[in-house]
Parts: C-alpha cells; sequence; structure tokens
C-alpha cells in the first residue's frame, strides 16, 4: 500500500532539416487561469535522441484526460508562485527566468514539503544543455518518510512529434531522470524515474510525454500522454499559414498571409479567453493587415484568424 501511494506521488508530476529550437521562460512558463487539456494513452518507445528527429506516435490511444488549470501559488509554500492541479495530486511550483522548481506537492491529504525544491525545467534550453541538481524533502505516511534525490534534465533532442492532435516542427526534447530514496524507520525504498517530454514554442504544457518508475529496481509504472488542447492544435505544422509580427509589440502588430489565405476576421484575445479586438473582413488586407494594440495592457495575447473556408488558426504574441 505505501509503496503504491509513494510510486503515484513519484510519477504524477512529473522531416525536414530544422535549426536547433531554443526555449526559455516566455515560451515554458505558466499563465494563471488557461486551460490546458491532455489525454493520457498506453505506454510508448520514447524513440531516440538526436537532431532533426520525427517522433511518430500518432498511434496513440487514449485512456484517460486531464485539464489542468494554473493558479496562484500556495501560501503553505511561500516560494511557490504558481499551482497546478492534477486531479489527485496538486504540486506548488517556483517559475521565474531561470526554470521551474518544485516546493511542494499535496497527494490525496499527503503533503510533501521541500527544504531544498526539485529543479525539474532549467532556462533557456540550448541542444545538448544539461543541469543537475540535487533534492530533499519529508512527508507523513503511517510513519515519517525523509525523501533525497537528484533530477538530471537533458535537452537531448529535436526534429518533429506526430500526435492524434496533429504535427509540430521544431520541437524540443527535454529528458528527466530523477534517482531518489525514501527513508523511513523500516528501512529504504529506491526509485528511478526516467521522463521524456516534448515541448514548442509558446506552449507550457507538454506535447507529449512517456514516463516509466522504478521501484527497488522493478519497473512500477509506465504510460505516456500527449496535449489535445485546441490551443496547441493551432499551432500544428498544418495550421501555419499566416504570421505577426513584431513579437513583441508596443503599438502595432501586422498580419501577413504566407499562402494567400482568405480571412474572414481576425480576433484578439487576452490569456483568459476574452475578445479585447475584432477585425472584419472589410478591414483586412491580403498580403498585411495592420491591428493597433496599442491601448491594451502588458500581458499575452492570441491572435485568432479566422478564414472564410471556415478555418481557424492562432498566433501568440507579447504587448510590451
Amino acid at each position: 500500500m505505501k509503496k503504491s501511494l509513494l510510486s503515484f506521488l513519484g510519477v504524477a508530476l512529473s522531416a525536414s532539416v530544422i535549426a536547433q529550437p531554443t526555449l526559455d521562460a516566455s515560451d515554458l512558463n505558466y499563465t494563471i487561469g488557461v486551460t490546458y487539456e491532455s489525454a493520457n494513452a498506453q505506454y510508448i518507445n520514447p524513440g531516440s535522441s538526436g537532431a532533426n528527429v520525427t517522433w511518430d506516435f500518432s498511434a496513440f490511444s487514449p485512456t484517460a484526460t486531464t485539464t489542468i488549470v494554473p493558479q496562484a501559488g500556495n501560501q503553505s509554500f511561500p516560494n511557490s508562485n504558481i499551482t497546478l492541479n492534477y486531479g489527485q495530486a496538486e504540486a506548488y511550483f517556483e517559475e521565474n527566468a531561470t526554470g521551474r522548481s518544485m516546493w511542494g506537492v499535496n497527494a490525496s491529504g499527503t503533503i510533501i514539503s521541500y527544504t531544498d525544491p526539485d529543479k525539474i525545467m532549467f532556462y533557456p534550453l540550448t541542444y545538448n544543455s544539461t543541469e543537475t541538481n540535487n533534492f530533499a524533502a519529508s512527508f507523513f505516511s503511517g510513519v515519517q518518510f525523509d525523501r533525497a534525490g537528484t533530477t538530471e534534465v537533458t535537452y537531448d533532442g529535436y526534429g518533429t512529434v506526430i500526435t492524434p492532435t496533429g504535427t509540430f516542427n521544431n520541437a524540443v526534447r527535454v529528458y528527466i531522470q530523477q534517482v531518489y530514496s525514501d527513508t523511513y524507520q523500516g528501512g529504504v525504498i529506491n526509485y528511478v524515474s526516467n521522463i521524456y517530454t516534448w515541448y514548442i514554442e509558446n506552449y507550457p504544457d507538454p506535447i507529449a510525454s512517456v514516463s516509466e518508475l522504478y521501484v527497488d529496481g522493478q519497473l512500477n509504472n509506465s504510460y505516456s500522454q500527449y496535449t489535445t488542447s485546441q490551443t496547441a492544435s493551432l499551432l500544428t505544422e498544418e495550421n501555419k499559414d499566416f504570421q505577426i509580427y513584431p513579437n513583441p509589440a508596443n503599438d502595432n502588430i501586422k498580419f501577413r498571409s504566407l499562402n494567400n489565405l482568405d480571412v474572414e476576421q481576425i480576433k484578439v484575445i487576452n490569456n483568459v479567453g476574452q475578445v479585447v479586438k475584432s477585425i472584419s473582413s472589410t478591414e483586412i488586407t491580403l498580403n498585411e493587415t495592420n491591428v493597433n494594440v496599442s491601448d491594451l495592457e502588458s500581458g499575452v495575447y492570441f491572435v485568432h484568424i479566422t478564414g472564410k473556408n471556415g478555418s481557424v488558426q492562432s498566433r501568440k504574441f507579447i504587448k510590451q
């Protein structure tokens, strides 16, 4: 029973030639209030590392769904500034310009408190970069447990990811290996967690992940996930018919069609889903349309483009 709970705690948190993509905090730090959806799926081989790899996960078959809506940090963990609720567990993170670190977990009433946080992401992510950090925590589950270990995060590949949601180019693979032990009065439990995650620019949730957990040398659990969010689907290769610039912007953004897309409407939407600007077809030119954003507050916005053929596409921009 104890091993089952502790196993969950270990995993719940858990092709053309392209240039080497680089990701940073503006791409991967979560936005409070935005909904991110994913589907659980069967375990699949994570494939190889390297440059210009194609990872074909189109055979994923969903078994369950997960929805997270990031919230503010928890006051019981004063270093945290964001909370992610995974259903059976809630985790408290500190996100900043250098990465993402976990300070606490609430798993069905079992509270894990970190005295030395678990850093599970670092920025900027550049190809073949790696970072290793120690962590330490304690919790009570029938008896007192002390947890200690290391997390190694490595950007080990980039290329194209194919999932049931779509095809994502310029994807970055981040391999996270956690090696840790839980010590209690009756002995020691040893864990090794291998998590392969794929990210794209401007989307903080993994577009795909493959996880496996070993407990005392035996495989305890393995599964996969992939994003099903509409926002992510609008960033697939099939939906790259236009660009916006400059980004970040101060006064104006410009929309340019790359495939002579016949546009019906342009909407600017804030990070809580509210439409703050709407431009009709009579104000839109084929090759370039100017949108005044000087009156918007600083922050993250999405431009949604509706084509006369009914297609909807999206790009993110930052208003300075």
